[in-house]
This record gives structure tokens, sequence and C-alpha cells, in this order.
């Protein structure tokens, strides 16, 4: 098998437009040469030219369908040669579009998101389709340097972005290590509230493996049975070193449990005063017409303090931090709910100036379009006028060079010599026909 094929059909493909980095197609080669044979149904979110969709028909010559989903319209108009290709029109982080793909193709066995590369469209986006990716199939997100940019909901610091939604997702892999009985799905609470969204067990359950590449992040789907770490296997008859495990010898075992978190009773008081705080700030972020980044913030931020008092030993001298911090806590609490209550006036008033200003926006960009649509249909009637102002100028040029021709041939049989020697006989000709006409 060529090694090298995506490669070769991409630098000689003259069809519709593709627009793709070269570590890219090297990163495509490694891990799809495995499944080439085996992929019946592909989806890529963002279309633009089309010239992709075209690309991935080549590649999977066993595939049955290839699907294109964007948000522009003018994509659908795209035509292409392969009848395996299909167009699907709309946000692919919403369900009806998701709806609208799955009707198309059911199981899918390869998506690609390439769309607006947003932190928001992202997440939304893979917890929408990644429930409807075949077991065994593979989810891969491109242009991931756009999660750094704050034009893109993104920063190497911001907690809402979706590199770091993806890092969560790489500890939820291993939750089975974290020694804590609570919801998993709880972990990513704060991510989950700021985009309105919901990780289901089934999602954690069946996430096998997320990788990093340059801008890529690429995640594997597999039964979740076969996401465990699973039973401890020993073989071998000689152990010098530590010859204990013998006892152990073609037996298998689970992995020991992480016993090394310290009981301080302490601990409890201080769960139920994040717990509270972060109660608190819920309380205060479920009256907003939209969700606040700062509550968002904060909710993640006590979340990390929460798991950390559960997973570190604590001290006296570590408790009597706690216990001053808690007091501060208590002193300050007036001014954060006046904070907060600051915040919710303002986030109130700021929606209903949102609100307005996208009427406007919205207005606007609806005369916007009715003017360049009048634009087009005055450009495409002048252009009409031109071509048939064109055509009849050719046709007077055509004539008058045939009226020009026949001038010169009847200058040239009057002035010649036969024209003047048969006159006698045309005049006779002439009266002959003329006395006929009197009888």
């Amino acid at each position: 098998m060529n090694d090298h094929y995506l490669t070769q059909i991409y630098q000689t493909h003259r069809a519709h437009v593709s627009d793709k980095w070269s570590l890219y197609l090297d990163i495509y080669e490694e891990i799809l040469r495995p499944l080439r044979e085996r992929v019946r149904n592909v989806l890529e979110i963002g279309v633009q030219n089309g010239g992709s969709l075209e690309l991935w028909a080549q590649y999977f010559e066993q595939a049955q369908t290839i699907v294109g989903c964007d948000i522009d319209p003018a994509c659908a108009d795209i035509e292409f040669s392969d009848p395996r290709i299909t167009v699907a029109v709309g946000d692919a982080s919403v369900s009806s579009t998701r709806n609208q793909v799955l009707g198309i193709a059911e199981n899918l066995d390869f998506i690609i998101d390439d769309g607006s590369h947003k932190s928001g469209d992202i997440i939304r986006t893979l917890v929408n389709f990644f429930p409807h990716l075949r077991e065994g199939g593979i989810y891969l997100i491109e242009d991931l340097h756009c999660s750094y940019w704050q034009s893109h909901q993104g920063g190497l610091h911001t907690r809402l972005s979706a590199m770091n939604f993806l890092k969560y997702l790489a500890d939820v892999i291993n939750r089975e290590h974290w020694s804590r009985d609570d919801d998993i799905t709880q972990y990513l609470r704060p991510l989950c509230d700021f985009y309105g969204i919901e990780v289901s067990t089934e999602f954690v359950a069946t996430l096998h493996a997320v990788e990093f590449r340059n801008s890529i992040a690429l995640l594997r789907k597999r039964p979740a049975a076969a996401n465990r770490l699973g039973a401890r296997v020993v073989v071998g008859e000689t152990a010098k070193v530590e010859p204990a495990v013998l006892g152990k010898a073609l037996t298998c075992s689970a992995p020991s449990a992480n016993t090394t978190v310290a009981k301080n009773p302490a601990l409890t008081s201080t769960r139920a005063a994040v717990g509270e705080m972060k109660a608190a700030i819920k309380a205060g972020d479920s009256s907003l017409q939209a969700p606040s980044p700062l509550f968002a913030q904060l909710l993640a931020m006590l979340a990390e303090i929460q798991g950390f008092l559960e997973e570190q030993p604590i001290g006296a001298k570590e408790w009597a931090i706690v216990q001053e911090l808690l007091a501060e806590r208590a002193l300050a609490h007036p001014a954060v709910t006046r904070a907060l209550q600051h915040e919710k006036s303002e986030g109130i008033s700021l929606a209903s100036e949102r609100t307005a200003l996208l009427g406007k926006l919205d207005a606007a960009r609806l005369q916007a379009e009715q003017l360049e649509h009048a634009t087009n249909r005055l450009q495409r009637q002048i252009d009409q006028l031109e071509q048939a102002n064109r055509t009849q100028e050719v046709e007077l040029q055509s004539c008058s060079r045939r009226i020009s021709a026949l001038h010169n041939q009847i200058n040239s049989l009057i002035n010649s010599r036969s024209w003047r020697y048969t006159r006698f006989l045309r005049q006779l000709s002439n009266r002959f026909k003329k006395g006929d006409n009197n009888r």
C-alpha cells in the first residue's frame, strides 16, 4: 500500500480548491492508513470551496457517503461529480443540523471539525456529534492554534478555551485513578454550564484516547470495557529484585487503590464551605439572561480548590492557613455579595442592550442583503443589455461589409466591357417585354 497516497492525490488535485497545512497531510497519512478500507461514512464540518470533500471521496474508495456541513448556504450550490458527496447546510453545534446530517449518514466512521475554530463551536460540536461516531472511529479537530487566540474565545491561560476542555477530557480518561466517587460529568460542570451543554456518561465511558499534535486534536472511540485499565497480569518464574510478586505469578489482580490522601476531619467543613460558595455563585448566576464569564471562571477556580483539598494531605499548619482564609472569606462575604448583585444588574442591562443592538444589526443586515440582491439584479440586466449591444454591433458591421461588397460587384459589372457591349441587346429586350405587356 502506498504510504503517501493522500499526499499524492492532494498534490495532483485540480477540481474544487482545498486548503490544508502540510503537517496535516502527514498526520492524516499516519492515522487514517489503517482505517482507509474500513471507513464507510465521513463527515467534514466546514466545506468552504468543497475541495477536501472530493479528496476524501478519492482517498476513501470504499466509502458510501461523504457529508460536508457548513453554515454558509452557498456551499449547497457546489456541484460534485462524485454522487457520494452531499452537503448539509446548518450550524453543526445544534441538534437540528445534527439530525439533518444523521439523516444522510447515520453511523459516522471519521469526523473532521474544520469549522469556525471558535472554542464554543468546537466544544458544542464535539458534544453534539461524538456520541454518533462509530466505535473504532476517529474524531479530529483541525486548527486548534486558534484556541490560543482571544478572537476565537481562547488564550494560553483561558479556562474556557477548547484546548482546556480537551485537557479536561484527558484527565477523564484516567478517572479510575482519581480516588474520588463524585460524578465524572460534574468535573466538567463549569465548562458545561458556561457553554450550555451536557456531557453524557456514554460520552465519558466510550472516550478511549485524546491525542495532540501541532494544531490538531484526535479523539478515539472504543467500547466502554476497552477503556478501563483492566486486570493486573503477572507472568514469569524468576524475581530476584522483587520476589513478592511471585505470589501473583500467573494470576490477575486489579490495581491497588490510591490511599495516599490524608483523612483530615477538618476537610468536611472545608468541602462544605467551598460548596456553599459555589452554590451562592450559581444562585447569583441563574437569574442572568446569559451566562456570565466571571461566574463561570469563579466556579472553575472553586472546583480546582475543592479537588486540591480532597486530594492533598493537609497537616495542622496547612489547616490553620485554610481556616485563616475562610475567616477572610467570611469578612469579605458582604463585599462579594454586593459585587455579585452589581454584576447581576450590569448583566441584565447589558443583555437588554445586546438584544436591542442585535435587532438593529439584523435589520441592517437584511437591508444590506436586499440592496445587494437589487444591485446584482441590475448588474445582470446591464450585462445583458451590453451583450445585446455588442451582438447588434457585430451584425451591423457584417451587413455593412456585405453591402460594400455588393457595391463593388455592381461597379465592377457596370465598368466591364461585356456590360457595355450588350447594352443594345438589353434595351431591345426591354422593348419587346413592354410590347408583350401592352398586348
